[in-house]
């Protein structure tokens, strides 16, 4: 599986778009990209729904 892993000086901003972009291949994997929710996204990256579209 891919995953996003963390650099050296990242800011908030970026680690929590790297949440979401594991926890969205998490739930891909899983579930297949039409059955995803981004209530699901949010909830497995442990971010609030808006955080995802910001």
């Amino acid at each position: 599986m891919i995953k996003i892993t963390k650099r050296k000086g990242t800011s908030k901003k970026d680690l929590t778009r790297e949440k979401i972009l594991n926890a969205a291949l998490e739930c891909f994997a899983e579930k297949g990209y039409k059955e995803t929710t981004v209530d699901e996204i949010a909830k497995r990256a442990n971010v609030s729904k808006g955080n995802i579209y910001w």
